[in-house]
């Protein structure tokens, strides 16, 4: 509750010192079948997938090349010998391609004009966002039945191309 109550603030810098702070306690404490000296409850997807939706509202490449490195450990710490409950869900993986979809091209003709002469030197050409974002949708495969990519995960794939191209 309280990282949420960050990250809808903007305090983002504050709601991944608390994660780091559940997670350093969470995985010291996992050697261990006494669970008594835990100081703190355990990460959970919902604690990940909080601060995957403010990483959204940054709107910047590091953010969401920041939500793509939690979404990774989220699938590492769900595994042995971690065994925490951060297995990525629908929603989890909606907020990480909503962080590429934030992104759009510069709205002026020169920021447009340097942005495609960056694509020319970017092998991923100037549909980075949407590639990413499509990329992000193909690995939800994984999930079980019941978890799969719906109409929001199509739709923020097409608005991430969308928002690649030139207006």
């Amino acid at each position: 509750t309280i990282i949420h109550g960050h990250a809808q603030l903007g305090n983002l810098d504050r709601a991944l010192e608390l994660l780091t702070r559940l997670l350093d306690d969470a995985l010291s404490n996992s050697r261990t079948t006494d669970h008594s000296t835990q100081l703190y409850p355990r990460p959970n997807v919902r604690t990940f997938t909080n601060i995957l939706v403010a990483l959204s509202k940054e709107k910047t490449v590091k953010a969401a090349e920041e939500a793509e490195r939690l979404l990774l450990r989220m699938q590492e710490l769900n595994d042995p010998p971690y065994n925490l409950d951060t297995r990525p869900n629908t929603i989890t993986y909606n907020a990480v391609m909503n962080c590429w979809a934030s992104l759009s091209l510069p709205s002026s003709r020169r920021q447009r004009k340097l942005q495609n002469q960056n694509a020319k030197d970017n092998s991923n050409g100037h549909h980075q966002f949407g590639r990413k974002a499509e990329f992000v949708l193909r690995s939800m495969q994984a999930l079980g039945k019941n978890e799969r990519p719906d109409a929001i995960s199509y739709n923020t794939v097409i608005r991430a191309y969308s928002n690649d191209m030139n207006k």
